[in-house]
């Protein structure tokens, strides 16, 4: 079957829906850093915790993830679909919301939201055009940093960080799979310590199953 031949404007518009999955009235605290980095004070020291719940991890060692990483538990709450396949976040996150290209969850508390959204890929795409075109279609966009690619279900995502549109840390994952053009974002606020993002985005990202 033919597959129409698809425009930048495709790329931008679902880039663009899924920033905007994260609009919300709260705002960061004054003093920290507008890039989303972590600071190190707030790092140091963090004790992982359960992304769903905020306590700690359990004590006895959890199952590796379906690509073999231990320590990875893949979520296991309310499951947001795409063309391209499915992934889930955490126990109790609701507010799930739906657009055109896109659909979201946002956890119980606070500005944590991942989305999840796929339209069909152009003609020329690669990896690489993609991860540019993320990159300078971005809210500050020189902020954006491109960080090292990760492999999800042997399927090869790009990874870029940076400020979220209205406040907070955006992580935005993305790859071509099966003629989709996916993108994965979460949010968190910039207070959030990494062992706790980390393992959020962990356990998001081993619960995806693609189409």
């Amino acid at each position: 079957m033919h597959r129409p031949r698809r425009t930048a404007a495709a790329t931008t518009a679902l880039l663009a829906a899924l920033a905007l999955t994260g609009c919300s009235g709260d705002e960061p605290a004054a003093g920290q850093d507008p890039s989303g980095a972590a600071s190190a004070s707030s790092d140091a020291g963090a004790t992982p915790a359960d992304p769903s719940s905020g306590t700690s991890e359990p004590t006895t060692a959890p199952p590796a993830s379906a690509d073999g990483e231990p320590g990875v538990v893949p979520a296991s709450g309310p499951v947001l679909s795409s063309d391209a396949g499915t992934l889930r976040v955490p126990k109790g996150w609701g507010s799930i919301d739906e657009s055109g290209l896109s659909v979201s969850a946002r956890a119980p508390k606070g500005l944590t939201i991942v989305g999840f959204g796929s339209v069909p890929a152009a003609d020329v795409a690669t990896l690489d055009t993609l991860e540019n075109a993320a990159k300078v279609t971005s809210f500050k966009a020189e902020e954006v940093r491109i960080q090292p690619r990760r492999e999800v279900q042997g399927v090869e995502l790009y990874h870029l960080v940076g400020p979220e549109l209205v406040g907070g840390r955006l992580d935005q994952f993305g790859t071509i799979h099966e003629g989709q053009q996916v993108t994965i974002t979460v949010v968190t606020p910039y207070s959030t310590p990494r062992a706790r993002r980390e393992a959020l985005i962990d356990s998001v990202l081993a619960s995806l199953e693609w189409a």
